[in-house]
Parts: C-alpha cells; structure tokens; sequence
C-alpha cells in the first residue's frame, strides 16, 4: 500500500470520527433538553445536578476529542498534500504543482538571462519543481545555490550536507509538514528583524519608570500601615499621582503591547521548527553541523519560552478590572514591557544566526527532496589541473518526463574547448544546450544529475539561448544579440584555472543575414579559441560556418540528424560527430502545403 493510500484511508477514519463524535454532541445536546424537562415536571433537584454535571463533564471530554482528532486531521491533510506534491514533482505533474512563488533577485547579481535560458527560475523552472522553502530567505538561499559562484570547497562542502540529508527522510517530512501546518506564506526574515530591532521604549521612559515604581512602592507601605494600624488613609494622596504617570508611560509606549503580539505570532510559526533543528542529533564531525550549531550553540527554545510567557502575562490587560488593580499596586504592564524589551536586545544577535541557518536548511532539504526525487548520481568535481572541462555519461534533460528523455554522451577537453552543433530545426541543437547548462548548476549547487557519470570542474556557464524573451522597448534583436555576446566574450576573458569559463550560444547572429552572420561567427569563435580557461557549444543552422573552422583541434563539429520513413519526418536527438549534412526545411514546408 501506498502512503498515499494510507494518508487518503487514515484520513477518511479521522473524518468518520469526528462525524461520529458530533452526533454524540448532538445526543447529549438532546439529553440535556429532556433532562431539563424532567426536572421541571418532578422537581428532582438532586437527579438533575447530578445528571447535569455528569452531561456538563462528558460534553466538555467530547469537545476535548473533537478539538484532538480534528487537530489531527488537519495534520494527515497536509500529509497527504505533501505526498501528492512529492508524486507531482517525480512525475514532472506541472498543472498540479503548487503555483510558482517568484523570488526577488538581484539583477546585478545573478545573471538573470543564463537563469531563465536554462529554465533554472520562472514557472516549469528547476525552482518551480524543488522550491519547498517555508521563508523569503531560504528561497533567496536555494536561487544563489542554482546560480552559484561558489568555490569549489564550499560546493563539495554543500554536496556533503544533502548526502547527510538524504537518508535522514523522516526529518525531512516533518520539516516540511511543520512549514506548511503553521505558516501558508513565506516567512519574512526582513519583518521579523524589524520587530526585533524596533527600539519601542523610549529613554524617557525608564525615568518615569522609576519614579512610578518608587511612588506605588510607598503606596503599598502607606495601604498596610493605614489597614494594620490607627493611619490616616494618606495613600489616597500618593495613589492621585499614579495615574497621570502612566498615562505618561503609555503614551511613551504606545507600540509596545502592539510588537508584543506581532512577535508573539511572528514566533508561534518558528518555535516547533526551531525546536526540532535544536533537537536533530548531529556530530560535530558531520558537514551537516555547521547548519544546525547555532541552535546548539544557543538553543531557541529558551527565549520562545520567556516572550510566551511574558506576552502572556501581559495579556492579563484584557481584563479591565484585573488590569486597574495589577497596575494600580504594580508597575505590571510596564515592567514585563521592560523584561520583554531586553529578551529582544539580549537574543537578537541569536535570532540573525537562526534565520541563516534556517534558510540554509530549507535550501538543503529542497535540493535533496530534488535528488532523492530524480535518483541520479552525484557529480564528481575535477580539480583545476585536470585536461577535462566537462565529461558526461548518458546525460538527461532533468526537466523533460522520463519517456521523452533522449541520453547522450558528451566530453570536453581543455585541447579542444569550443563546439559547433549543426542540425536541422527540432533536431535537439537547443535542448541539448540546456541540459549542459542545467544539469552543471545542479551540479554546483551540491544536487545530483541526471547521468550515470558526471565529472566537471568549477565552470561558470553563460547562454544566449531565447534572446527573443529579453528584447527591451525599441531594441533589436540583433542589437540585443551583439551586447548579450559582448557580455559573454567579456566574461570569457576574466576565467581563472580555478573557475574556467563556458557558454551556450543558440543559433548565434539569427538578427542579421546570412554573409555577416558567418563573418561575424567565424570571428567570434576564433577569438574564444585564444583565451585560456574558456571553453563553449555554440549552434547554427548555417553549415558553411561549421565547415570553415574544420581545421585545427580547438573546434570540435558536432550534429544532430533527421530522417524520413516512409514519408514521415522524425528524429532521434542523438549527437553526432561531424557537420550535419541533412536539412528539412524545405521538406517542412512542403509537407504543410507552401509552394517549394
């Protein structure tokens, strides 16, 4: 059996529970009715307290088993929509996925054309399909970690945490359930912080304190001696002056009792999730640690505690009489508004460090929900010495379904870094480029590709793949093109031996005809096989550029073919080695009824 069908099942026996349980609700409701009317007729004073206490208590069990089972039931739905998202993402489901949430990125920052060329961000995206994140920090975290500069310590160190996530599975359900049990929307790190640092008391304040404190101190000496002795009641004199001092105070903390509750709320999200990251036992020795030390260093549930209680004793204020007589004999609302003022200054600095480790975890529980989803292998990383930039093993497509995929082989060594793809249209030229692309950011983000073996160094990837989706008012294609390809040879030069440099050109030039197209491509491709630590896939459906830069082992021809069976036009999105020699354009419009 399933655990769908398990959750599904559990959840129809809750419903039935409860359904169960409001009849007898229902029952005792009618008890009571009838018992009532005996009474009345009989006059049985003493059957009919003790029938209705015996009713009063079993109602109030019942309710207690409604308020249980129905809490549990909401529990077993999320379950249950946590494993249909978990079946949806494996099954690459996209209707049924949860809505894209789009992160805010830094344009200056990240690359945001190399991002959206490879479908790592924006709906269908690799995001879209991992993004389980409970907090605006921990999505911002897993988009720097798809798009990552990383060194090449800090990626292996990263792989080694989500290969300690992976077996750790019940963790990651309950992580997960806790997220979507207290919180619909992402939390807000920023919101939080600000409720945190809002300095709400002010210096005048704790003057007025004082003398407040000073005055109801002597009050209460001046209320005993009137109440255990022959003294005039001068503590009517004293208490005229407490008053005015706290209208005083409360208007210098008029947010005070406000932040108070909005930290209340903002916490009852994070205290069952920070108490289960304070509670997972993990080794000092284990990569996993340094996520999880800042809740061992200074454990959370500590302060959770103290702002619970403080807030709830300071709800006390709900109660107009008891809050007149509290504050009337004691400093009681200012005083916990005090101890809760330094609880915030004292745990703030804390609070940072939690919310980083948080977001890190969450970004680290996506990428292996991701890798434990796809079952691929994880890369192995080259050092910067090594004569192979990228090499390849039965290479997929990590966002096309399982039945469409097509596997191919692929090598790049630093004696011949640069390839020319040629094919006809719909041949897999633009595919094939992204699954380079994709599944090397997955790769340096520390989660597993999708191929049977993977080897690549640290290489900072840049594409021009859809330029079209890019094009600002009043700009051109081809201008769009021409800065885009600054940009990429720009950033060509800059590659270190440490991080070597490729890029993805799809169809480079297509704005402008074809006599400048080859010339200016020719030129292009040149340039690139004179700078050191670069390397790149270019496509084109121009063959006469592919046969001009035959000659010499920096450019490697590559292709992808089309074939016709028995009139049919189909493919098999295998690369090739060599210039394709085959077109169907023609053959496309002929077979739609264009004049050829």
């Amino acid at each position: 059996m399933s655990k769908i069908t398990q959750a599904q099942k559990k959840i129809l026996k809750l419903q039935h529970s409860i359904d169960r349980i409001i009849s007898v609700r229902w029952g005792l409701f009618f008890v009571a009715l009838i018992s009532l009317f005996f009474y009345w007729v009989n006059y049985h004073t003493t059957q009919f307290y003790f029938i209705s206490g015996f009713l009063i208590l079993t109602f109030f069990v019942t309710s207690f088993i409604h308020s249980s089972i129905s809490k549990n039931l909401v529990k077993w739905q999320h379950y249950l929509e946590l494993l249909l998202i978990e079946k949806n993402r494996k099954d690459l489901n996209w209707g049924a996925l949860p809505k894209y949430r789009s992160p805010e990125l830094n344009l200056e920052e990240y690359d945001f054309i190399t991002a959206t060329d490879l479908h790592l961000v924006g709906p269908h995206s690799v995001l879209h399909l991992m993004d389980s994140c409970i907090s605006d920090y921990g999505q911002k975290t897993l988009v720097s970690y798809l798009l990552s500069a990383d060194t090449l310590e800090q990626i292996r160190l990263r792989q080694n945490k989500i290969k300690e996530l992976l077996p750790l599975n019940i963790f990651r359900t309950k992580f997960k359930l806790l997220g979507m049990l207290h919180s619909s929307d992402l939390i807000r790190r920023e919101s939080l912080f600000s409720i945190f640092s809002m300095q709400v008391l002010q210096k005048r304040f704790f003057a007025f304190f004082a003398l407040l404190v000073s005055i109801q101190f002597i009050n209460i000496i001046l209320i005993v001696a009137t109440v255990m002795g022959d003294f005039k009641p001068y503590f009517l004199l004293s208490s005229l002056m407490i008053f005015p001092l706290y209208q005083l105070l409360k208007n210098q903390s008029e947010n005070a009792f406000e932040v108070g509750i909005q930290l209340q709320i903002s916490l009852e999200k994070l205290i069952p999730i920070f108490d289960m990251m304070e509670r997972l036992p993990v080794k000092k020795s284990e990569a996993l640690y340094s996520e999880l030390a800042a809740f061992k260093d200074h454990p959370p549930s500590e302060l959770l505690k103290k702002i619970n209680w403080v807030v709830a004793l300071l709800s006390v204020r709900a109660n107009p009489m008891l809050k007149v007589i509290l504050n009337f004999l004691l400093p009681w609302d200012f005083g916990f508004l005090i101890v809760l003022e330094r609880l915030k200054s004292k745990h703030y600095p804390h609070l940072k460090k939690w919310m980083d480790s948080l977001g890190k975890l969450e970004a680290l529980v996506s990428l292996t929900d991701y890798s434990d989803n796809i079952k691929g292998s994880f890369p192995i990383f080259l050092e910067s010495d090594s004569s192979v930039y990228l090499e390849a093993v039965n290479l997929d497509h990590p966002l096309m379904a399982a039945d469409k995929r097509v596997a191919n082989s692929y090598l790049i060594e630093t004696k011949s870094p640069i390839a020319i793809i040629t094919g006809s249209n719909m041949a897999g030229k633009s595919t094939f480029l992204r699954t380079i692309g994709l599944n090397i950011a997955l790769a340096k983000a520390g989660a597993t590709v999708l191929s049977s073996h993977f080897r690549v160094q640290n290489m900072s990837v840049m594409s021009l793949i859809k330029a079209q989706d890019f094009l600002e008012k009043e700009m051109s294609l081809f201008y769009f093109e021409v800065k885009r390809l600054k940009e990429i040879l720009l950033k060509g030069r800059a590659g270190s031996q440490e991080q070597p440099f490729l890029f993805l050109v799809d169809e480079i030039y297509r704005g402008t005809n074809n006599q400048e197209r080859y010339q200016g491509a020719v030129a292009y491709l040149k340039e690139f096989t004179t700078i050191p630590h670069a390397s790149g896939l270019l496509t084109t459906h121009d063959i006469n550029i592919a046969k001009d830069l035959l000659q010499g082992p920096a450019i490697k021809q590559y292709h992808f073919r089309e074939m016709f069976k028995d009139g049919a036009l189909f493919y098999d999105y295998k690369i090739n080695l060599g210039v394709c020699e085959t077109t169907n354009a023609l053959r496309i419009m002929e077979s739609e009824g264009l004049p050829v």
